[in-house]
């Protein structure tokens, strides 16, 4: 899965891209505060 469909459908992929990707947890905890 790419970064962008991650962020895109971060509900789902949440854990995964967090697991994978360190940097990217809290730009995604960020961006499903901003929704």
């Amino acid at each position: 899965m790419d970064i962008e469909i991650t962020t895109m459908t971060c509900d789902q992929n949440d854990a995964i891209s967090a697991d994978n990707l360190p940097i990217e947890a809290p730009a995604l905890q960020f961006s499903k505060n901003s929704e």
